[in-house]
């Protein structure tokens, strides 16, 4: 299990990281929203028939909240 440490002036305040608190720290999307507007990205690696890091980057960038992935790859 992660924890967060949160200073303050007296003591130090440690708190289980689950997934209330990551989602408490992202922004809500707009609903009218669009591809466009949720970020672009453009990912460029790889070799011959070595394209799985990038794969695999351009799908966790999806997963992430990324509008837009664009991948090049050889």
């Amino acid at each position: 299990m992660c924890y967060t440490v949160q200073k303050s002036r007296r003591r130090c305040a440690m708190r289980p990281i689950d997934r209330e608190y990551v989602r408490s720290l992202m922004p809500r999307r707009d609903p009218a929203g669009h591809k466009g507007t949720f970020g672009k990205v453009y990912l460029l690696g790889g070799s011959v028939g070595y394209t799985g890091a990038p794969v695999l980057c351009a799908a966790a960038a999806e997963r992430s909240g990324c509008g837009l992935v664009f991948l090049g790859v050889p």
